[in-house]
């Protein structure tokens, strides 16, 4: 159950990823986008029978991982608008796998065997062809903004899961987080991006309330998975999305180069060979 339920969430997570691309400004969008995905979040919290926090710490991991979100949207909307959906998916997502994995040990005493180690190596490998390193071509902004995108993605993901640990219920702390996320980015975003943001809702409603709770659906189902499932290895199994990515780009017209398609499936192989066979 709880391997399906991670990679549900994994293609989910790919899509919302590619609806967002296909906005013309992915960085404006994605306010709108946040917003219905709080929203949709904050509807499913009274359907959840368990407690939403036991514990007041588990409150307080909730609230740093949306704020560790806020930063991620940011980075994630200036990481799609500089490169194409096959590059910032895969450098983002493959990074946070890397940072995620030492933190893991050293927090959750999550173990490292020679596999683990040979496994991020060729996730490493991944992403250096995925995002054209050394130099063949790629536009290096964009990179540096799926980078950056990687470190926020691997801090909320470490907070939900200390969350989890105290006792969060997932449709609760899914809603906390993401509330104070889509508020911090739209208070952040300035008047000028408010009101582009507020013309394309109004233009495109059912676009951009479609993107935001599939993003919503992903976040509940992988924070489910995630509750079952040790912090280093659920986290680098659902981002066997970025293969799902790889796809989804084709149908939104992008033509990702062989790099691209070698760097996904590196970043898959390494990402399979962390988690397993735990999961």
């Amino acid at each position: 159950m709880a391997l399906a339920l991670v990679l549900t969430s994994a293609f989910l997570h790919a899509l919302w990823n590619a609806l967002l691309k296909r906005f013309t400004r992915p960085e404006v969008a994605l306010i709108g986008v946040m917003v219905s995905c709080a929203l949709f979040n904050l509807l499913v919290v009274p359907f959840s029978s368990e407690p939403a926090f036991p514990l007041a710490e588990g409150l307080l991991w909730a609230l740093v991982a949306g704020a560790c979100e806020a930063g991620y949207f940011v980075t994630l909307g200036r990481a799609l608008k500089e490169s194409p959906l096959s590059i910032a998916y895969t450098v983002s997502r493959g990074g946070a796998v890397l940072l995620v994995w030492p933190v893991a040990m050293l927090l959750f005493a999550e173990p490292l065997s020679p596999l683990s180690a040979l496994a991020a190596l060729t996730v490493m490998g991944g992403l250096a062809v995925a995002s054209g390193f050394p130099g063949r071509g790629t536009a290096a902004r964009g990179v540096l903004w799926a980078a950056s995108c990687a470190v926020f993605i691997a801090a909320y993901h470490l907070c939900y899961k200390r969350s989890l640990a105290l006792g969060a219920a997932p449709a609760a702390l899914t809603a906390t987080s993401l509330a104070l996320a889509a508020t911090l980015h739209v208070l952040g975003a300035g008047d000028v991006a408010r009101k582009e943001a507020f013309a394309l809702v109004r233009r495109t409603p059912w676009r951009v309330v479609l993107t935001g709770c599939l993003a919503g659906t992903g976040f509940l189902l992988f924070l489910v998975g995630l509750r079952a499932g040790g912090a280093a290895e659920v986290f680098t199994l659902r981002n066997t999305s970025v293969v799902f990515a790889q796809v989804l780009a084709l149908a939104i017209g992008e033509r990702p180069a062989r790099a691209q398609w070698m760097g996904a499936g590196l970043v898959t192989a390494g990402a399979v060979l962390l988690s397993w066979p735990r999961v």
